[in-house]
């Protein structure tokens, strides 16, 4: 199914969230004639036509500032707004409707997971996630639940309920808390990307912020079978 992002690719802070909501709000109005066969041109004139009326954009406000770009063989739309002023300096916001393969990624993660920890009853657990990512604080919670002071040393229960929340969290696209308004929070939980690999005995999983393509910085959980320190 078709999903929106919308983003700021310039650190445009609160001065972007206005247009970021009508933004958000004409593309995402778009994906359900899109997931019914619409065509992509035909939804490229649609959403042109709501921001325009919704910002009460003219044509020359339009070209000057304004892109849509289609990958029909990627099946993506992006919208980009070239001219967003935050008092400083200029930016611009982009949205993003893209064929959304969450649900298989997640299917597929969730299959291998669990094959993974059902070879070992102990496991270590290294992680490398920012205080203000959502899963940092799922895994102090299991800490608690747990009576754990550390996580590098735990069980297969303990792991078994990691993978279950990060399946839903995932699913969900709760990845990250701030302290951003509720609309533009929204926009920066769906600014996650991630991903997962697996060896023969280390399974781990990272996440990415699309607010910083220029950025390689990953977080990570990394579960192994034996502590990290004696690999190799």
């Amino acid at each position: 199914m078709y999903r929106v992002k919308v983003y700021s690719r310039d650190n445009l802070g609160w001065h972007w969230c206005n247009t970021a909501e009508v933004l958000k709000s004409a593309c995402e109005g778009i994906t359900w004639d899109l997931n019914r066969g619409l065509d992509f041109r035909k939804a490229k004139r649609m959403i042109q036509k709501e921001l325009m009326e919704e910002l009460k954009l003219s044509w020359k406000d339009w070209l000057n500032s304004w892109e849509i770009t289609i990958d029909k063989g990627k099946r993506i739309i992006r919208v980009i707004d070239k001219e967003i002023y935050n008092g400083l300096s200029w930016g611009y916001i982009e949205a993003e409707i893209f064929y959304d393969e969450r649900n298989e990624r997640v299917k597929e993660f969730s299959q291998k997971a669990r094959e993974f920890i059902q070879n070992s009853e102990t496991f270590y657990i290294e992680t490398d996630l920012a205080r203000d990512h959502a899963l940092y604080f799922l895994i102090e919670e299991l800490k608690e639940k747990y009576n754990l002071e550390e996580i590098n040393e735990v069980n297969k229960e303990f792991v078994e309920e990691l993978i279950s929340e990060l399946e839903t969290r995932i699913s969900n696209y709760e990845f990250r808390d701030n302290v951003h308004t509720k609309a533009c929070h929204n926009f920066e939980v769906e600014s996650e990307d991630w991903g997962y690999s697996i060896t023969d005995d280390k399974l781990e999983i990272w996440f990415t912020s699309i607010n910083q393509p220029w950025s390689a910085e990953k977080e990570t959980i990394m579960i192994t079978y034996q502590p990290v320190s004696q690999e190799g």
